[in-house]
């Protein structure tokens, strides 16, 4: 919300919108929102830093400002290696979602993006946020791609597809009349799985179709 980054940045909330449509501009910024909200103006967005530079800058060299200016390189070095996955994980999303633009699909998309919605747990009985990595859709033949992108070795297929398809059910886009696809990327996978309407990718098909 452009709020919350007015109130860790101390800019007045209503300059927030000016700065953030330059940073746009300069592709620094981009704005976000479910693929499935209709309009630019939904409530549910989110802006995050597009440019890898200034993304790490602020994720580990900005944070760790003053250990590295008295010379504690090794010790930020440290840090940075058991935080460095997860920060690759978010660029991994972005290399596949340039994949899909140009790979063999069993159906060509309109729209790809991401998702993420709130619902309720009844048996927790409390409010609950999920998120799928990567939705590509087909608007005029209602299919449906869900994706889910782990940076990971030895990736069980099995179980991420189960949690997706679960998290796929609470996505508001032609329930019942819809055909689903499923695609899992990993850097690797413990064990291969053939199912209909059900795509694996790991680095090295990547690099080959690439």
């Amino acid at each position: 919300k452009t709020v919350d980054i007015a109130n860790k940045s101390y800019v007045p909330a209503k300059d927030m919108p000016k700065y953030l449509n330059v940073l746009q501009k300069l592709e620094y910024v981009e704005k976000l929102h479910p693929i499935t909200e209709r309009g630019p103006k939904t409530k549910k967005t989110i802006y995050k830093i597009s440019d890898n530079f200034f993304s790490f800058w602020f994720r580990f060299v900005n944070p760790n400002k003053s250990d590295l200016e008295s010379g504690r390189v090794d010790f930020v070095a440290e840090k940075i290696a058991g935080e460095i996955n997860t920060f690759f994980g978010r660029r991994f999303e972005n290399l596949c979602k340039e994949f899909l633009m140009y790979a063999d699909l069993p159906f060509p998309f309109s729209k790809i993006g991401n998702w993420w919605g709130a619902h309720r747990d009844t048996e927790k009985n409390e409010r609950m946020v999920s998120e799928i990595d990567l939705v590509a859709m087909n608007e005029q033949t209602k299919q449906i791609l869900f994706c889910e992108c782990k940076w990971s070795d030895k990736v069980d297929p099995e179980k991420v597809l189960e949690e997706l398809k679960e998290k796929a059910k609470l996505v508001d886009w032609n329930t019942g009349k819809r055909k689903e696809y499923y695609c899992i990327f990993a850097k690797s996978f413990s064990k291969k799985i053939r199912q209909e309407n059900v795509l694996l990718f790991d680095l090295k098909g990547l690099e080959k179709i690439s």
